[in-house]
């Protein structure tokens, strides 16, 4: 199909290709795309016209995997990097770095396998894990390794630095290591697939290398003994235990400001905005983007994809035609524009209409039509052969390629009844797309209520939902955390103070978007609720470290 348009900058001309083959894969997608692209490009446009210029508008699909599948590289890349440097920084040994991270090797591939028959499929939200269970599944390994080594550098037996790993740093570790589980795999209940695949999947990778690193890893270290692979300089002190004296005029400094930051952060929160721009966070080609820009131009609809309704008949279309046409009336703040069917094809009151034609040719038949200028005449008896040859148009006359679009497969009774949204509106933005579900996804008839799908119906849905649920998890989250924090240490006010530092975490962050700007969106929310599971780790590890070694230490 192609259609033109001449504008004062110029003339403006867009084609567009569809596949023979429906619901293709993101891979067909893509190599549909390049075949086009390739057959674009090898053109001489200028040729035609020194001044021409093309652009090519393809899938959006096709455009974010490929930027995904790139980020995907970059991002392991930095996070094995930033994950690594620390380590070696710390330890001084690569081999010591590389025995804590042999469990997280292991851990994630084995923990995405059995994510895999729950969850056949990562999406842009679940792509990212891969660094996300790297950054908190070594944290096990370190606090592991950090207390094996301390304990073995005392001098004291393997025997009795194991028991020190599981009687006095496991159950830190296991509170941690659940709490965050369990706030992960809580975001299963939403019916939003970013949260629970996202939850799913995290929940299961951080059990997985939590088993690893207190079955394989203490063994792992005892063997990495017995090679030599590591090794000891026995001291009686620890590496941890200097001196360090903080006065309290610091301290009071410390809690006021922390006091000051964390109000300033709780007033933020109802500050903060949502982006609801969809092109704003999704992966960006300016190449694509102009080329979308003279495609509005040219056939604003075609930008925007319909709405889609399942009807049997035209007295259906009939009646959903009306119901849009009052609800535009009734809401003068409708987004909703034309709508059609097959039956739209065929011209309505079609006997009225030749009525008017005949009058019209016997109007053109008076007398006084001889006095129209001589130039005039050429377009007038054109105008007379146009209406001699019209006649009511039949169903049967409807080209094919123009009621296909309607029909589909002619085996499959019905067709569809396709709803418009108003061609300047952007439906990926959040807004218009909600604007237009609420318009259209019910429609009430005097006989039936209709309801129509499309892929800014489905997008406002997800961001409906996704509202509906990130409330719910967040709540359920806290929850969760206090629970094991207090199952944990069986006190209320030690469960307080760990917790304050875990809420304050997560204000902090909300403070920090609102200093810096940085919108919520689609992708980032599902961080919130993990943002408050990952703080506990630092909390109760610091804690049960105080406890151990006594106040003022």
């Amino acid at each position: 199909a192609s259609e033109y348009y001449e504008s004062p900058n110029g003339k403006v001309f867009a084609m567009y290709v569809e596949s023979k083959q429906p619901n293709m894969s993101i891979a067909q997608e893509a190599k549909f795309q390049d075949g086009i692209r390739k057959l674009v490009e090898s053109w001489n446009i200028r040729s035609y016209d020194s001044t021409m210029k093309m652009y090519f508008a393809g899938s959006s699909r096709v455009t974010e995997y490929r930027a995904l599948i790139r980020d995907l590289k970059i991002a392991g890349s930095i996070s094995g990097v930033l994950i690594f440097l620390p380590l070696l920084i710390r330890f001084r040994k690569i081999r010591f770095v590389g025995l804590i991270f042999f469990p997280l090797v292991l851990g994630i591939p084995i923990g995405l396998a059995i994510s895999s028959f729950f969850v056949s499929k990562l999406n842009v939200t679940t792509s990212f894990l891969f660094a996300i269970l790297g950054g908190l599944g070594v944290e096990t390994g370190i606090h592991l390794f950090s207390r094996y080594y301390e304990s073995r550098k005392k001098n004291a037996s393997v025997q009795n630095s194991l028991l020190e790993l599981y009687v006095s740093l496991g159950p830190a570790i296991l509170t941690a290591v659940a709490s965050l589980a369990v706030t992960f795999l809580l975001m299963m209940f939403s019916d939003f697939k970013g949260f629970s695949e996202f939850g799913l999947i995290a929940g299961i990778g951080l059990w997985v290398l939590f088993i690893l690193y207190f079955t394989f890893f203490p063994a792992l270290l005892i063997f990495a003994e017995k090679i030599k692979l590591l090794k000891f300089s026995h001291s009686l002190e620890s590496e941890t235990e200097r001196d360090f004296s903080i006065s309290r005029d610091f301290v009071k400094t410390a809690i006021i400001l922390f006091s000051l930051f964390t109000a300033f952060s709780i007033w933020a929160i109802p500050h903060l905005k949502f982006e609801y721009d969809f092109k704003k966070i999704r992966a960006d080609d300016s190449s694509v983007r102009w080329a979308k820009v003279k495609q509005r131009v040219t056939s604003g609809e075609r930008v925007n994809a319909p709405a889609a309704v399942l009807i049997k008949n035209e007295q259906e279309a009939k009646e959903l035609k009306v119901a849009l046409e009052a609800e535009k009336v009734k809401n003068p703040n409708s987004v909703l524009d034309k709508n059609s069917s097959v039956y739209s094809l065929v011209p309505d009151q079609q006997e009225k209409k030749m009525e008017v034609v005949g009058n019209i040719q016997r109007l053109l038949e008076d007398d006084t039509i001889r006095l129209v200028p001589e130039e005039k005449k050429k377009d007038l008896n054109r105008f007379k052969e146009a209406l001699a040859e019209t006649t009511p148009v039949k169903k049967e006359e409807v080209p094919f390629e123009l009621s296909e679009l309607f029909v589909g497969d002619t085996k499959i009774p019905g067709s569809v009844f396709l709803i418009f949204a108003k061609p300047q509106l952007e439906m990926d933005h959040g807004r218009n797309a909600i604007a237009f579900a609420q318009e259209v996804e019910n429609i009430q008839t005097p006989t039936k209520t209709f309801h129509a799908s499309s892929d800014a119906i489905v997008f406002a849905d997800l961001l409906r939902t996704m509202f509906r649920d990130s409330k719910k998890i967040l709540l359920i989250s806290l929850l969760s955390v206090s629970l094991f924090v207090f199952l944990d240490f069986r006190n209320f006010k030690k469960s307080g103070m760990v917790l304050l530092g875990i809420l304050s975490g997560v204000f902090w962050v909300m403070g920090i978007f609102w200093l810096t700007g940085i919108k919520l969106n689609l992708y980032n929310m599902v961080m919130i609720p993990a943002v408050m599971g990952m703080s506990i780790d630092n909390s109760i590890h610091v804690y049960h470290r105080y406890e151990e070694l006594g106040k003022g230490s």
